[in-house]
């Protein structure tokens, strides 16, 4: 039998406290950096939510 506990699983899902306004802005400036021009403000959350999706991916926790 499993012995974790409720408190003990991540819902890996979810993001942790590295997932910042800091975090979407220096992402944000790296685009603008490299010549990509931000649009309007519906877009803009569309890309937050999918820079989520990134650092589950990246971190190998994306739903499969």
């Amino acid at each position: 039998m499993d012995s974790t506990t409720d408190e003990t699983v991540l819902d890996e899902t979810v993001l942790d406290d590295r997932f910042t306004w800091g975090l979407i802005v220096d992402v944000f400036d790296v685009l603008t950096a490299h010549g990509y021009r931000r649009h309007s403000d519906r877009a803009t959350g569309a890309a937050v939510g999918v820079l989520g999706d990134l650092c589950r991916v990246y971190e190998g926790k994306a739903h499969r």
